[in-house]
């Protein structure tokens, strides 16, 4: 869905992509397939909020999510 954002949506995506990125020092990691752009949306402005500890956790927890569902596309639910 993000191919499909609004002007306004894909401007509040950069700025929050850069906040995340001043604010952490990293690119933000989530796991996109199956949100809307809200939902996106909604999601990094609640982990703009976190403290920098429990952030690097998501961050993680997100990077195995997209990982787990990249490794169900190549080998399907045997």
């Amino acid at each position: 869905g993000l191919d499909l954002c609004t002007n306004e949506q894909r401007l509040e995506l950069v700025r929050l992509n850069k906040a995340y990125l001043s604010k952490y020092g990293l690119p933000l990691v989530i796991a996109v397939r199956g949100l809307t752009v809200d939902e996106i949306i909604a999601a990094m402005v609640r982990r703009l909020a976190q403290d920098p500890d429990r952030e690097h956790e998501a961050a993680i927890s997100e990077a195995v999510r997209i990982a787990s569902g990249r490794l169900t596309d190549i080998i399907g639910n045997r």
